[in-house]
């Protein structure tokens, strides 16, 4: 998909989406019928041949190699490493992740949870400008939500390193991140997030041969979380054979037992539904898939990540399909980049990609996926051995 084709979709989706939930929290129609998606190439069986042919290079993998060399590592670092919530699995692991990568080159790394609170987003980054940190690493914590308290830290020498966190040219106003990770394939993490999400729409299109009736549920509190429902249903109303409805919850029903009920709520106004495609793996486990094990029919379910719960159910058959990223590799590529940005030296491709995970396909040998498997399940390269070797360590 042409970047350009990729803004044109979340535009035209995000207005719909707008018209059709403007709550942000019930489960609205917003595709229906042959016809209705319209524009060259919809429909039918040119959208299926499409998503089966997607599906079969999805298989394959898109990783690329680790970068083996770089700068050796930077010495006497503190970083301070701000996670949305370590409630959430998805939070929880990139920011750790990213401090047993620090603690492996060979920095101080200090943690503060954000506990999903613009509030103690901003609380952070002024404990982290007051120890006199050497870097502030937003771990989906996008900049518009903290941009003052960043400016501040760009005044007093701090770097910012953005990790999965959107710059504040997403609102609209000047970019404050010093760098961000760089993945492979994909020239922004929009496009790295939204051709991920077209992967598990793809998959239904493929599964379903164009029939399905598809539950987008996506979170609506980040950046990242509304590009991966963007391009869900962009891709999803290409499909004129389908039916499509969309739900979004915010990041404090993961923890409150609400989404399950929200799930259920929508399952029952729209009893079509054949498939539901999740906006992340996270949320399968605090309530989705709770509630479509309780739907009384057999839904497809699909997820982003590739967590050990979920690796778990796709094995058991609960859970069909994963589009698999490494959030570990994420970690530790941050770190990379940040001692590249250190030394002055410009970021890289960190060669992180996904591959679709099903019970026929690339389940992982290991707990959870942590990168493109090999035949026997293990991932391919072992990016943690080749950073540490890159940094001297």
């Amino acid at each position: 998909m042409s970047k350009l084709r990729w803004l044109i979709g979340l535009v035209v989706v995000g207005l719909a989406l707008a018209a059709c939930s403007s709550s942000g929290t019930g489960s609205s129609k917003t595709s229906s019928g042959a016809g209705a998606n319209g524009g060259a190439g919809s429909g039918g069986p040119g959208i299926v041949a499409e998503a089966k042919a997607a599906l079969e290079r999805n298989y394959q993998g898109t990783d690329g190699p680790v970068p083996s060399s770089g700068p050796a590592a930077a010495t006497n670092k503190s970083i301070w490493i701000i996670t949305c919530g370590q409630a959430a699995i998805g939070c929880a692991t990139l920011g750790n992740a990213a401090v047993a990568a620090a603690k492996a080159i060979g920095w101080k790394a200090t943690l503060c949870d954000g506990k999903f609170s613009p509030p103690t987003y901003v609380q952070c980054v002024n404990s982290a400008i007051a120890a006199h940190a050497d870097a502030i690493v937003p771990t989906i914590v996008d900049c518009p939500s903290i941009s003052a308290p960043l400016k501040a830290a760009h005044r007093a020498g701090i770097k910012i390193f953005g990790l999965v966190s959107f710059d504040c040219d997403s609102a609209g106003a000047p970019n404050l991140f010093d760098a961000t990770v760089h993945y492979h394939g994909a020239s922004t993490l929009a496009d790295f997030y939204g051709t991920l999400a077209k992967t598990m729409s793809d998959y239904v299109i493929a599964k379903t041969n164009g029939t399905g009736h598809v539950l987008v549920i996506g979170e609506k509190d980040d950046y990242t979380g509304r590009a991966i429902m963007l391009a869900h249903l962009a891709e999803l109303h290409r499909c004129s054979t389908c039916r499509v409805y969309s739900l979004q919850f915010s990041l404090s029903d993961l923890g409150s037992g609400v989404l399950a009920s929200k799930v259920s709520a929508a399952l029952v106004q729209h009893p079509d539904v054949t498939a539901v495609v999740a906006g992340f793996d996270a949320a399968i486990d605090a309530g989705i898939g709770q509630a479509v094990s309780g739907a009384g029919h057999p839904i497809m379910l699909t997820g982003l990540e590739g967590f050990p719960a979920n690796i778990s159910l796709i094995e058991q058959g609960r859970q069909a399909a994963v589009a698999g990223i490494s959030s570990q590799w994420i970690g530790w590529a941050a770190i990379d980049g940040l001692n590249r940005l250190f030394a002055g030296q410009p970021q890289v491709d960190e060669g992180v990609g996904w591959q679709t995970v099903d019970k026929d396909h690339n389940l992982p040998k290991t707990p959870d996926y942590d990168g493109n498997v090999d035949s026997g399940g293990q991932p391919k390269q072992d990016y943690k051995a080749i950073y540490r070797k890159s940094w001297g360590k």
